[in-house]
């Protein structure tokens, strides 16, 4: 992935080079994943 990546990202950058590239990524394993709140209860001293 990370070949096939690079080169077209190079690619973008040679035949636009006029534009601003840029290259973001992500994990995949992320994607999904939603935030947890969870309820801690503490004695308040």
């Amino acid at each position: 992935m990370e070949k096939k990546l690079q080169s077209k990202y190079q690619k973008l950058c040679r035949n636009n080079p006029q534009s601003k590239v840029e290259l973001w990524s992500m994990d995949e394993h992320r994607l999904g994943l939603k935030p947890i709140q969870r309820r801690i209860w503490a004695d308040s001293k």
